[in-house]
């Protein structure tokens, strides 16, 4: 179920978009959902209401108390007057009373306007609307009691084709020419830890590193010229693009439009005051389009976020292209735009990039996150700065937003989580050999950054069985890190912290255990989920691989086999083995070698019928290797996949000093591994196998099918 409501209102008038004045003799039409049209009058003539903006805007936050109470009157006037439009609209007054049966942590206003005129009125400074919950006299946008999330849509900009970003690539431009000072540093510290999760830097603390192990997310242009933006737009396709520069009124043009004053391409302390409509036409790349995937690409990026001033200030009404750059960007067909239409203050322009790039960047829900952006710049900063206000975002968001949010988040938590677990075993690796060095502060700020990962993981709806599969197989990987950790501190001879990690291994094997098993009785509660379809299908039939985690921790338990269970595990992977897909064949050929592996665990008398001899045990369980090698080759992901899970057995489950703290370890004698050579040495020759794509005597002679 949707957590945010949208509520449209739109404004209507005769006439093009442009050359109007505001004017009280001028009606509009303000319509909301099915409800009867409003008519609706300005209470400003332009000429009075230009001073007004003028009050709001300041060059320097540290004001006197008489230029406080006169931006402090100036914030009242407008508010009342922005607060009496939106209560004569009867339909938004119903609309925002009405209780939907779902649970809704919002409701999302959409303002949609197209003449330029309104575009001047700051809505997001309006009180609650006359009638409308939230408590009379509060900020309409701030209040708690029914939060509201206020975004502005341009009339002829559609949302029917937004693609919202799966997989972000950001573009950082910075511009301060003649000497203007912008936060640079502040803002790239900023993009730098919201990309953090996803950096292959082993110091999640040092930022040059993490820059240079970002695999292309972010890239900065600083001394930036239009040129060098559309430069890097034509190469690259970039989903999100973030500005930093000062907002300037371009005096050689008509109307005098605010833009972003960037370095002139013919002179770097020569300023190149460029406008929405241009600087969109440069991010779509005017040379060569870029190919992704064999297809030529030459879309807009789906977000731009402005940390300029008053990049969202209308100028000149009179011109055709008189609103904002803001108004213009998004009509250039850019989805989300986020800017501020009075000057942004310093501290507030961090905050903004801090908010939006931390919750975008996670797939969180863009209306939730400018609705927090607003909460904290008032929290912090009200008191001298109306930045909370002065904020001005332009959506057209999908229909199926909720849907392609909740996709983005499991990719996107899925490769934090691969990228914490990494670095983990990275750290691990580097330790080695080095007596007395270990770092028990990193190693548990690594830890840290996988428990965040996963907290985005969607575990319920569309994504719960892979997202409880996932977290599964992230507890097995934690708990082998702390096992491997464990190791390292009893080469230190640091007994107690080398107990406290063992013992952390065990209880990190038995969450993954029993976080199998739920997936699995859920399998069992609905059938038709067992091979999950949609744009989201697991690259693998869900089914046999969580049954085989499952029977694995199982033998490491030293529990009895569960032949039912085992049974249900071989069919489901049999009928996998026999599909045309390559990718699905080798993940049911690594689960059969498995699941006939775990029988030499057990005694003949408890095996299923069939596959009762050692023999014939070691006969299918290494002609289904051969078969995963025969079809991806040892480069492959999935033959890497699978000599790893092999390793565990060898390098981990079966080791003495782990086995002897599970639970019932006086009775696992009776295990096979404890008393022959059979399962570890059928383990030693699979991984060798996986290596090498050879039998271990046949190193060097070439066989078919078994190149890398």
């Amino acid at each position: 179920m949707s957590t945010v409501r949208t509520v449209a209102l739109e404004f209507l008038r005769k006439g093009p978009p442009h050359n109007q004045l505001l004017s009280p003799l001028t009606d509009y039409l303000g319509l909301c959902g099915n409800h009867e049209a409003a008519v609706i009058k300005v209470p400003y003539e332009h000429q009075d209401f230009l001073p007004l903006l003028e009050n709001l805007r300041y060059v320097d936050q540290r004001m006197g108390s008489e230029e406080l109470h006169r931006r402090y009157r100036a914030l009242d006037e407008v508010a009342g007057k922005v607060t009496d439009i939106l209560s004569s609209v009867r339909g938004l007054v119903a609309e925002l009373n009405h209780r939907s049966e779902t649970r809704e942590v919002m409701t999302h206003l959409s303002l949609v306007i197209s003449a330029a005129e309104l575009a001047l009125l700051p809505f997001e400074l309006s009180k609650v609307p006359k009638g409308c919950p939230g408590g009379d006299g509060n900020w309409f946008l701030l209040q708690t009691l029914a939060p509201i999330s206020l975004t502005r849509q341009v009339r002829t900009v559609s949302n029917q084709a937004v693609s919202w970003p799966q997989k972000p690539k950001i573009l950082f431009v910075a511009a301060a020419p003649r000497g203007m000072k912008v936060p640079l540093k502040q803002h790239v510290q900023a993009l730098v830890h919201a990309i953090n999760p996803w950096a292959a830097a082993v110091n999640p603390e040092d930022s040059d590193e993490i820059l240079k192990n970002t695999k292309g997310m972010l890239t900065v242009i600083t001394g930036a010229t239009i040129s060098a933006v559309e430069e890097a737009c034509a190469k690259e396709v970039y989903t999100h693009v973030h500005v930093l520069a000062h907002g300037m009124e371009d005096k050689n043009r008509p109307g005098k439009p605010y833009g972003v004053a960037f370095h002139s391409q013919y002179g770097r302390d020569a300023i190149d005051v460029v406008g929405g409509e241009r600087f969109a036409m440069a991010l779509r790349g005017l040379r060569t389009p870029p190919v992704v995937e064999g297809k030529n690409v030459t879309r807009l990026p789906a977000v731009v976020t402005m940390a300029t001033c008053e990049s969202g200030h209308v100028s000149s009404v009179i011109q055709q292209n008189g609103a904002s750059f803001a108004h213009d960007l998004h009509q250039s067909g850019v989805p989300f735009v986020v800017a501020s239409q009075f000057p942004l203050s310093i501290p507030g322009s961090v905050h903004m990039v801090e908010v939006l790039y931390n919750g975008l960047l996670w797939g969180e829900d863009p209306r939730i996150v400018i609705h927090r952006l607003r909460k904290k710049l008032f929290a912090l900063s009200s008191s001298e700065t109306h930045d909370w206000a002065s904020v001005v975002c332009y959506a057209a968001l999908p229909q199926d937003l909720e849907e392609q949010l909740e996709d983005m988040r499991y990719a996107q938590a899925r490769l934090a989580i691969n990228c914490a677990m990494n670095q983990i075993d990275v750290f691990i690796d580097n330790n080695k050999g080095r007596q007395n060095q270990f770092d028990g502060r990193r190693i548990e700020r690594l830890f840290a950054k996988e428990e965040e990962a996963k907290r985005w993981l969607p575990s319920s709806g569309r994504y719960e069985l892979e997202g409880k599969a996932l977290l599964a197989s992230t507890e097995k990987r934690k708990s082998q890190a702390q096992y491997r950790i464990a190791g390292l501190l009893a080469e230190e001879e640091r007994e107690r912290e080398h107990n406290r990690y063992l013992a952390e291994s065990v209880k990190s094997l038995r969450r993954a255990g029993d976080q199998y098993e739920q997936v699995y009785c859920r399998l069992r509660t609905d059938t038709a989920m067992a091979s999950v379809g949609g744009a989201h299908t697991p690259k693998r039939n869900i089914l046999h691989w969580v049954l085989c985690q499952s029977l694995s921790l199982s033998v490491v338990f030293g529990e009895k086999l569960r032949v039912e269970e085992w049974r249900m595990a071989e069919q489901s992977a049999l009928l996998d083995s026999m599909v045309d897909k390559s990718e699905t064949k080798a993940w049911a050929h690594a689960t059969l070698a498995e699941l006939y592996l775990l029988l030499l665990a057990y005694p003949r008398s408890q095996r299923p019928r069939g596959v009762a001899t050692d023999q014939i045990v070691r006969n299918r369980t290494l002609e289904h290797i051969e078969e995963l090698v025969l079809e991806k080759g040892v480069a492959s992901f999935e033959v890497y996949s699978t000599k790893r899970q092999f390793e565990r057995y060898r390098d981990w489950w079966c080791v003495a000093d782990f086995v002897r703290e599970l639970p019932g370890a006086e009775r696992r004698e009776t295990q096979a591994w404890d008393t022959t050579a059979g399962f570890l040495g059928l383990v030693g020759e699979i991984v060798a196998k996986l290596e090498t794509g050879q039998d271990p005597e046949s190193r060097g002679k070439k066989q078919r099918g078994w190149q890398a």
